[in-house]
């Protein structure tokens, strides 16, 4: 008898990965590379927030709320769980909304809740929230209806930059969408207004309390890993030596051997060197960066060009288990990054030559999705190292767009024999 899955499967997949995980992964989550600077944060919003965190602070405050600041706790991971896989449980009921083919539907439903991706929920970093919080906003805005909606995806996407400032420019690029998507003009103000006003706000405080207007001062000290192979031309001559010397001991001593890295032995050390505070220490340091990369742009765009490539390979989570398990996690993940970059091309083609003929309750859904993943890729090649990791976040997106994506191109594939008849017909 032949197999045919209902929204009831996906469903029941999603309860049984729900209970299974505890029992046979444990319950516990793990500290991994960033940790120490999310705690710090932690600490240091706590104490009083006397000083600025070098992490911007909704998972820092999560940390709090769940008493891992001087231990990690068992309630911080039943915190990432349960948004992890509410919001898959909303992927899934808005893909049902959207009458997505039950194959694909079950599919993409095994695939949220495959090791794969379910691994973030046991780490210390911020990939499992963001996950959450950027699935929410997607399905949230297929679910909802009214002018509320667009307030609550707007705050939303406040606190998703606000938990990684990788997607600041997801607000503005969501608004100009939703400007030209929305009949009601009124409805992306509110969206706009809704996600601005909180970051304004969190600016206006760090400017008053530090002398620092933005949500993070990292951003200088990012921008080294762009740098780092040209780090020779550093603009202040006084500290170029000592820039040169620290990238070249990471280069021989770190297990990367690219020397990108180096730049987080660098803020203790440029304090002291130039007798400044951590905030000027970060302006000193975009200033520079900023000047190094106006006056060299061909070496930036390589850099920018390599973290293109590194940014769609397999992420950390493959480097645990035996061979065949990460030859197995490698394979699925090229398959669907690339499937979607490919698609999101075709996508492009397919509107731009029949739009008449696509459906917006496919393509809208598209275009949110790939604004969400599109503005955490570029900001993260373009402003951090651009590792796979911070590819994390939208791994959902990025399988629920392939789904919105499909029906486009076949839709455009029946215009284009349709239109083939019709040439055919005059000619007859």
């Amino acid at each position: 008898m032949r197999f045919k899955p209902t929204d009831l499967h996906c469903y029941i997949i999603i309860i049984v990965a729900f209970i299974l995980y505890p029992v046979f992964n444990g319950i516990r989550v793990m500290p991994a590379g960033d940790t120490h600077d999310y705690v710090e944060a932690a600490k240091i919003i706590s104490s009083g927030y006397h000083q600025i965190a070098f992490r911007v602070p909704v998972y820092p405050l999560l940390l709090i709320v769940t008493g891992s600041v001087n231990r990690l706790n068992t309630s911080l991971f039943f915190a990432q769980y349960l948004l992890y896989f509410v919001s898959v449980f909303l992927l899934v009921a808005a893909m049902i909304r959207s009458a997505i083919d039950k194959r694909l539907l079950v599919i993409i439903t095994l695939l949220l809740v495959s090791p794969l991706l379910v691994q973030m929920v046991y780490q210390v970093m911020t990939e499992a929230i963001s996950f959450a919080l950027a699935n929410i906003i997607f399905a949230l805005y297929i679910l909802l209806k009214g002018k509320y909606k667009f307030l609550l995806l707007g705050l939303l996407s406040a606190v998703l930059t606000l938990t990684r400032p990788s997607f600041q420019l997801t607000g503005l690029l969501l608004t100009i969408f939703f400007l030209l998507s929305e009949k009601r003009k009124v409805l992306p103000v509110l969206f706009f207004a809704s996600f601005a006003i909180p970051l304004f706000i969190f600016s206006l405080f760090n400017k008053e309390r530090f002398n620092f207007f933005g949500i993070t001062p990292a951003t200088g000290w990012h921008l080294t890993t762009k740098t780092a192979l040209f780090i020779d031309q550093w603009p202040d001559t006084s500290m170029r030596p000592l820039m040169i010397r620290e990238r070249n001991e990471n280069l021989v001593t770190k297990t990367s051997h690219t020397g990108s890295m180096f730049v987080w032995s660098l803020p203790q050390l440029i304090q002291d060197t130039l007798h400044l505070n951590y905030v000027d220490a970060s302006k000193y340091m975009m200033k520079n960066n900023t000047a190094l990369i106006k006056s060299h742009p061909l070496e930036y765009l390589s850099a920018v060009g390599r973290s293109l490539v590194d940014y769609t390979f397999p992420n950390a989570v493959v480097e645990k288990g035996s061979g065949l398990k990460k030859a197995l996690y490698a394979i699925i993940q090229f398959f669907y990054v690339y499937l979607f970059l490919i698609l999101s091309a075709l996508v492009l083609a397919c509107t731009w030559l029949f739009r008449r003929k696509i459906d917006d309750a496919w393509l809208h859904p598209f275009v949110l999705a790939a604004i969400i993943i599109f503005s955490n890729y570029f900001v993260s090649i373009a402003a951090e190292v651009g590792s796979s990791r911070h590819r994390a976040p939208t791994e959902g997106l990025i399988l629920v767009a392939i789904a919105f994506a499909l029906p486009i191109v076949v839709a455009s594939r029946r215009a284009i024999k349709l239109h083939d008849v019709k040439v055919m017909s005059a000619y007859d």
